[in-house]
């Protein structure tokens, strides 16, 4: 994958998201450590993102996330899905990850839209893991590759330009979400690596010539876990914007998953 020494060029989608050519100059602006989490736990039905569940931290099972996420040819994947009938892929264990979606709507110049209405079916018991609105970064395609701190200070800036993020579970909103900068769900991972596989994937579809194992890489964002629902029939909502320099919304961001708890399904 080509880079020149200030941009980076790079599968972006929606979410999460990879560091883009005009985002580099709000990364430079906005640098610093990533934001502690809060101990409080605000919303009942959601695990607390200081917790450890099924054994990891948010952090970790961010980085969880986006292993799935890149691992995944993309025919067939679940961020090209436009029903849910892809939900299951790649899913195992006591966690399904739920996404946003590939391919943006141009809005009006500057500002692109990703939409998408799945109706999915989960098996009883699995939690659900997702990110509002989250970023990766790494070293494919520099000229010359960032030390970890700097990719830290790259992701950071992109990170705080989450705002309006929203979720709403059966109708109930979840509370403390709108500001990127303070929210508890807001989680850093640690260094991890992934895996591409070696045809149809993410940068494949993005017209680059690569696979196999990426090393190191990061990744910043706000994340739910909802515990188990129950059997039945229910509604997931969630939206956010991510915001430039002047506060201008360049992508919004607005997924609904109808979701059925099977008693049946495996």
């Amino acid at each position: 994958m080509k880079k020149t020494n200030t941009s980076r060029v790079k599968p972006f989608f929606a979410n999460g998201f990879k560091p883009a050519p005009a985002l580099i100059a709000l990364t430079l602006l906005l640098a610093g450590l990533p934001p502690q989490v809060s101990g409080e736990n605000l919303n009942p039905g959601i695990i607390p993102p200081q917790a450890h569940p099924y054994g990891k931290s948010y952090g970790e099972w961010s980085a969880l996330w986006w292993q799935w996420a890149y691992k995944l040819p993309v025919t067939g994947h679940p961020w090209f899905d436009a029903t849910g009938a892809d939900a299951a892929a790649g899913q195992s264990g006591p966690v399904w990850f739920l996404c946003g979606k590939a391919g943006l709507t141009l809005l009006e110049p500057g500002h692109l839209i990703g939409v998408a209405t799945r109706n999915i079916t989960v098996p009883p018991g699995k939690a659900l893991f997702f990110p509002i609105l989250n970023w990766e970064d790494d070293n494919v395609g520099r000229d010359v590759p960032l030390t970890i701190e700097q990719l830290w200070v790259e992701i950071k800036g992109l990170q705080d330009g989450a705002t309006n993020m929203t979720c709403e579970i059966d109708g109930r909103p979840v509370e403390g979400l709108s500001n990127g900068l303070t929210t508890p769900y807001r989680v850093q991972s640690p260094v991890f690596s992934y895996w591409l596989p070696p045809a149809d994937n993410f940068y494949q579809f993005s017209g680059y010539d690569l696979s196999g194992t990426i090393y190191p890489a990061i990744a910043d964002g706000v994340f739910l876990m909802l515990t188990p629902l129950s059997p039945g029939q229910h509604t997931l909502h969630f939206s956010g914007d991510l915001v430039d320099s002047a506060n201008f919304p360049y992508l919004t961001l607005d997924i609904t998953y109808h979701i059925t708890v099977d008693p049946h399904a495996k």
